[in-house]
């Protein structure tokens, strides 16, 4: 990436074997080295090639270590005051606080203490989850240092701010910091007494046959709060591009260790989960050519590996000084206890020598967090669609389920209750109308808390305001009961009141008829034909009563109707208030009520009107029906399509003796939408209310005693012995044919089925 050494000797040489450069020596510079830094290069060269490094990768860092030495001289002594545009900054931002408090930390492990805490993690609510911090590598009185805070505020580095954890001081003179311009040869030097790395059982084995030499390690313990823990990383390097694919090939890792005595294990991969995080292991290959840095990289070249996971950073880059760096990544440790203690150690190292360092930056440490989540109270269906407007409400007298859910922590905690807006101990209660609690206990590992709460009603002026109950686990994390899709906050009404208004129409007077609703919200919902149609019974966004129409008046007044008023997700499953022209009643409130829809059959009177009804949940349903005109003389055959008692079972259809017949529906537990046929005409009543008849490959018996039924095929053959109940119809399915059916009170019948 930086302009390199061109030794004079070796362009000579080259020159003498007879290959030409017409366009590339102009291009090239010169070096020539005193005696004494020849004879340094030389002692240089030797030294790497007895730790095992090729005589020409030797022969190129002594080189550039050399030049860099004599370049060195011509930089700035001290860092500069303001830092280039567009660079990564190194503890010069103004977040996360006060940056004094920690500069002057009293030692080196309450500098570290201090950033993990505040920069790394990323909810302050964790902090008691971390501990033993320590820290190993340079921490001078001043300005030097291998771990700092940084920030960036451009586009081209995917993390914002964050921890950079070096392998060398980064907050130094001009060139040894990671900042930016990338126009420095040799930046970012790991000088400055960097901690020895040699021989460190974690990184060692990531890297052989070559070794870690000085580097830093940041370790901390911790208790999760959840099991999978989790933060990002950018790794970077002064030794892209030049040394790629060497044996400069520096490392970290990050080991996380069960304590007290588990092994310890890496986190730090490449998105394939098992490629260890190196120099070698992504890179953009190696530029060896003295002419040909990163400014002149295109595409990767040859010698790649794996160059999707890698960035280069071009000559003159403002970002950073180092030559390339790695995507963003993510290290995960999964599977943890939260009732355990582990420990992290964060180790970055330079290999097989001190110069070119590499740095790991560091963001968005999750343990988890001791949280509270209040469940926001569902209070019913009614049409799911019209209750997502009422998904923000608490209405008054409804009874509701309080759930406080928290990360499990192996330790007692206490909850602290506290109320905003117009919520109150007054007008949030316990279900048998005891204030809640200041206080809860939450135990070791307990995760839920629940509890039934009523809402009281709050004064008119405060109807449609908006109050909240907050939730803080003592020295850790807070929650709201709101709505957590939309944020906001609870709105409290009182239910729904009426004084109704009504003035009879007269031929000079269209009439009058107001319900005067008070309570509610806005979106008040209403029906005249019982909940066939709906419509709002407010201006949603006044709140003023609609009128109704002059045509919904003729309607109601033609004869007796019900008004039903429905706030949308409010806890009575149906709130109505009757209208008849001869009186007003009040409300009525049911118990739970389901409906049963009265089909419109030609050719059947029933004591049911057509249309939707509501019958207590449990009880029977009761009607009786006369079939008629076409239908006379036929059976009515009623069938309700429940699955939780068959008809065979639930309904009973007994004859009067005069043409009507009393259908009971048992047990009404679910919304039924009736269907009534009738019986073929080859079907057999007798006069004492026993009847035989079939309807679409099915005999059905009903007799009003205990009796017995034996059924009999054309040829005399036994396939039925049916056993009935007083006044129970059973149904039974046959294959069309003849049948006799041979009553145990001595009567045949002889029916067809079809």
């Amino acid at each position: 990436m930086k302009k390199k050494i061109t030794r004079l000797c070796a362009t000579v040489l080259l020159l003498s074997a007879g290959i030409a450069f017409p366009t590339v020596i102009q291009a090239q510079r010169v070096n020539t080295f005193t005696v004494e830094q020849q004879a340094r290069i030389d002692a240089l060269k030797q030294g790497y090639i007895k730790k095992g490094v090729p005589a020409h990768w030797a022969e190129k860092r002594a080189t550039m270590i050399v030049e860099q030495e004599s370049k060195a001289q011509l930089r700035a002594s001290v860092r500069p005051a303001t830092p280039n545009t567009g660079s990564i900054k190194i503890d010069r931002g103004s977040t996360p606080g006060s940056y004094s408090s920690y500069h002057t930390a009293a030692t080196q492990d309450a500098y570290a203490d201090y950033l993990v805490k505040h920069v790394l993690l990323n909810n302050p609510a964790a902090v008691t989850a971390i501990s033993n911090v320590h820290f190993f590598g340079v921490y001078g009185p001043t300005d030097q240092r291998s771990l700092a805070y940084f920030e960036y505020e451009g586009t081209d580095f995917p993390i914002d701010k964050g921890l950079i954890l070096a392998t060398g001081d980064v907050n130094g003179v001009a060139g040894q910091s990671p900042e930016g311009p990338n126009d420095i040869a040799g930046g970012a030097l790991s000088a400055n007494g960097g901690y020895s790395m040699a021989g460190d059982p974690d990184l060692t084995p990531l890297v052989t046959p070559n070794h870690p030499d000085d580097g830093s390690i940041l370790v901390f313990d911790f208790k999760p709060f959840k099991p999978d823990v989790s933060f990002d990383f950018i790794f970077a390097s002064e030794e892209y591009p030049q040394f790629s694919n060497t044996g400069f090939n520096d490392i970290f890792g990050f080991f996380v260790t069960e304590l007290p005595s588990g092994a310890p294990f890496n986190i730090a991969y490449f998105p394939d989960g098992h490629t260890p995080v190196t120099i070698n292991n992504s890179n953009w290959g190696n530029i060896s050519s003295s002419d040909n840095d990163a400014t002149h990289l295109g595409a990767p070249l040859p010698d790649k590996v794996n160059s999707q996971w890698h960035v280069p950073i071009y000559q003159g880059s403002p970002v950073m000084e180092y030559g390339g760096r790695t995507i963003k990544l993510t290290a995960k440790a999964n599977g943890l206890s939260t009732s355990k203690t582990y420990r992290l150690a964060l180790k970055i190292a330079n290999v097989n020598d001190q110069n070119w360092g590499s740095a790991v930056f560091l963001s968005n440490l999750d343990l988890g967090a001791p949280q509270v989540g209040l469940d926001a109270p569902y209070m019913g269906a009614w049409n799911r669609e019209w209750d997502e407007q009422g998904k923000d409400h608490l209405y008054t007298d409804c009874i509701q389920t309080l759930k406080l859910g928290f990360l499990p922590a192996a330790f007692d905690r206490k909850l602290v209750l506290s109320y905003m807006g117009i919520a109150s101990k007054e007008n949030i209660r316990k279900a048998d109308g005891s204030p809640l609690p200041d206080t809860l206990d939450l135990k070791a590992n307990e995760e839920l808390i629940t509890f039934p709460i009523k809402i009281l009603p709050v004064p008119a002026a405060d109807n449609g305001k908006e109050g909240a109950i907050k939730a803080c686990i003592v020295s850790g994390d807070c929650d709201t009961v709101m709505n957590k899709t939309t944020k906001h906050f609870f709105k409290f009404f009182n239910g729904i009141q009426t004084n109704i208004d009504f003035v009879a129409p007269s031929p000079k007077y269209p009439g009058r008829f107001k319900l005067n609703i008070t309570g509610g919200s806005n979106k008040v919902y209403r029906s005249i034909d019982n909940g066939l149609h709906w419509e709002f019974a407010r201006d949603t966004a006044t709140g003023e009563e609609r009128p109704f129409t002059h045509d919904q008046m003729e309607y109601f007044l033609a004869s007796d109707r019900n008004i039903w008023l429905r706030e949308p997700n409010a806890c009575a499953q149906v709130q109505f208030f009757h209208f008849t022209k001869d009186s007003l009643a009040g409300p009525v409130q049911p118990g739970i009520s389901r409906q049963v829809i009265m089909p419109e059959v030609p050719g059947l009177v029933s004591s049911y009107a057509p249309g939707i009804h509501y019958v207590n949940s449990g009880s029977d349903l009761t009607f009786r029906v006369m079939p008629t005109g076409a239908n006379a003389g036929k059976v009515p055959v009623v069938e309700t399509g429940r699955k939780s008692i068959p008809d065979k079972q639930g309904v009973r259809v007994v004859s009067n003796g005069d043409g009507t017949y009393t259908v009971t529906i048992y047990r009404v537990r679910e919304a039924i939408d009736l269907r009534i046929s009738f019986a073929a005409p080859n079907s057999n009543v007798e006069a004492d209310g026993t009847s035989i008849y079939t309807e679409r490959e099915t005999l059905y018996v009903t007799s009003p005693t205990a009796n017995t039924a034996k059924v009999y095929n054309v040829s005399g053959v036994l396939v039925r012995t049916l056993t009935l109940s007083a006044g129970e119809t059973v149904r039974t399915a046959l294959p069309a044919g003849f049948y006799v059916v041979a009553l145990g009170n001595g009567n045949t019948h002889k029916v067809i089925v079809k």
